[in-house]
């Protein structure tokens, strides 16, 4: 009987008090009162429904609803312990310190660093290592080694013997193939010998031929300039026709009347006639058929009839 009676007294009581958030709200003299928001804490003079807030300082933070009058510190990232000092802290959450360029944290809230794992001979990085996770290495696969300890390398391609050489030792994950000249080296010597002197030779012919074909260009184009050069400096000669004797020839009508007063007879005589001389002692030229021709001298003297009576 009394626990029925206290049950029922905790229930009315409980049916009196407000609903409170309890995220931003506490409950005071059965209020519901206001809480500082994250990143700043509550100061004296606050009152449940009026709280006096303020910001917390560099290095402190509140990360939720209080009415504490204290915020917190931001963890301490010591950079003797390999950690990196945080550029830009938060005031409304936590801070997460970082370890240096090769470590890594060993836990989730980062308290410890610890140096990244180095790949030794036979085997490569697969992935290089951060602030969160470690260095993971593989074994050197087949055709690759690895002859060094790192912790950024991968495993090298063994070295490919070259022309006029042979594999002497062959590699492993940990060495490189070893090679060796197939050829001595006199050998070596002379074959270079010969390949340099066939390309000087092939050097030396097409230079002279170009040559050749140059002064052939050259020299063609000179004959042509210096023919141009005469036919324009020849000067043209102008032969004038000498104008016509009048006493060097007989008229044709003379001549006509000449032919009509012949005879047969004196044609005859013309054809059997022994070549006459003129007074100066010249032979007169006949001609069958035709009138006796005297020299150019004697027939600017001589007359027409006297020819006739010849």
């Amino acid at each position: 009987m009394h626990l029925l009676l206290l049950l029922s007294t905790l229930l009315v009581v409980a049916a009196e008090v407000p609903p409170c958030d309890p995220e931003t709200q506490y409950v005071q003299n059965d209020q519901c009162c206001k809480k500082c928001g994250p990143g700043t804490k509550m100061t004296s003079g606050s009152t449940c429904l009026d709280p006096k807030c303020e910001n917390c300082k560099d290095g402190e933070y509140r990360d939720a609803y209080t009415i504490l009058d204290k915020c917190l510190l931001q963890p301490y990232c010591d950079q003797n312990k390999n950690f990196e000092v945080p550029v830009k802290t938060s005031k409304t959450e936590e801070s997460t310190c970082v370890c240096k360029q090769g470590y890594t944290c060993l836990s989730k809230l980062c308290v410890t660093c610890m140096q990244h794992a180095k790949c030794g001979p036979g085997y490569g990085v697969q992935s290089k290592g951060n602030h969160t996770h470690d260095t993971l290495c593989r074994p050197c696969p087949d055709g690759t080694f690895s002859d060094e300890t790192s912790e950024a390398d991968k495993c090298k391609k063994r070295t490919d013997c070259v022309l006029g050489s042979h594999i002497k030792r062959e590699g492993t994950a940990t060495s490189d193939n070893i090679c060796e000249q197939t050829l001595s080296r006199h050998v070596r010597v002379i074959i270079l010998a010969v390949v340099l002197a066939a390309s000087v030779v092939i050097v030396l012919g097409f230079f002279l031929v170009y040559k050749r074909k140059g002064k052939k260009t050259n020299s063609k184009a000179d004959t042509e300039d210096c023919e141009e050069a005469s036919l324009q400096e020849k000067p043209k000669i102008d032969h004038p026709t000498p104008d016509p004797d009048p006493e060097s020839f007989i008229s044709e009508a003379q001549v006509s009347q000449e032919e009509d007063m012949r005879t047969p007879v004196e044609d005859m005589e013309e054809e059997t006639a022994i070549p006459h001389l003129t007074d100066n002692g010249n032979y007169v030229t006949e001609e069958y058929g035709k009138e006796a021709i005297l020299s150019r001298q004697e027939s600017q003297t001589t007359t027409i009839p006297s020819l006739i009576e010849l």
